[in-house]
């Protein structure tokens, strides 16, 4: 069958980040404003934005074989 997630706002990232890591997920629907996190890396900026869904970025560091989340691993999981 296929499997769809939606959310709105926080959610709505959530979601979107969801569907990219897990193959289960057929259509994502994700009602959001899209955060601009290349203009974020570029200015030394992220930090805030990771901190609104950290989970995400502790696993991408995990995965980095790193001890702290940095740009290099910000810029992994959103671009």
């Amino acid at each position: 069958g296929i499997i769809g997630i939606t959310g709105e706002s926080l959610g709505g990232m959530h979601a979107w980040f969801a569907a990219f890591v897990d193959t289960r997920y057929s259509v994502v629907v994700p009602i959001i404003g899209v955060q601009g996190f290349q203009w974020a890396i570029d200015n030394d900026m992220w930090q805030a934005r990771v901190d609104s869904i950290k989970p995400l970025f502790e696993e991408a560091r995990i995965d980095s074989g790193k001890s702290e989340i940095d740009a290099e691993v910000v810029k992994k999981v959103t671009i």
